[in-house]
């Protein structure tokens, strides 16, 4: 009975740990990019984020990122051409819960008594996703690429929507420059 609560209750915990938001972050490089060369980024002009705060935003927090590393931004002839794209889905996230209670013994047919009811939650969850691209402005090719990914939710102030891009922006960027494997 304790190690069947137990193990309920690890169920629980697991999945409210595994449902807490955070930020999952990937990158990715062009393993012939030589990233020493570039010295200079200018921003790509996409449509396909429509909230001009939003994109000012991400814009702002790209610049700091990148001008920590040295990178200056130009208008005309940079090395570097930033794009950003975002993506939405949604989700689907399962909760057990189980109730169970009183154990018996005896003869056939009467093994036990007690109650056990569960419950299964199927919720969907937003999800969205942040992607910042480096082109190699000469070759015109993708040189890196970073996507943090984060659940969303609604009720955020616009001061913690920031705070989050914030986060996600300076995590994606601790990986860059990639490391050269030796």
């Amino acid at each position: 009975m304790k190690k069947a609560l137990r193990i309920s209750l690890a169920a629980v915990a697991l999945v409210a740990v595994v449902g807490c938001s955070s930020i999952s972050i990937q990158t990715n490089y062009d393993p012939g990019a030589d990233f020493t060369k570039y010295k200079t980024y200018s921003w790509l002009e996409t449509q396909q984020i429509t909230s001009p705060f939003v994109r000012a935003h991400i814009e702002a927090a790209v610049d700091k990122q990148l001008q920590a590393r040295g990178l200056v931004r130009a208008d005309n002839g940079a090395d570097l051409k930033i794009a950003v794209h975002t993506r939405f889905s949604r989700e689907i996230t399962l909760s057990l819960f189980s109730n169970s209670w009183g154990y018996g013994w005896g003869w056939a047919p009467a093994y036990g008594y007690g109650d056990r009811t569960a419950t299964t939650q199927v919720q969907e969850v937003p999800v969205g996703t942040l992607i910042v691209d480096l082109v190699d402005a000469a070759r015109n090719e993708l040189a890196w690429r970073g996507t943090a990914t984060s659940e969303l939710h609604s009720e955020d102030s616009a001061e913690k929507e920031h705070d989050v891009l914030d986060e996600a922006v300076r995590r994606l960027f601790e990986r860059f420059p990639p490391k050269k494997k030796s």
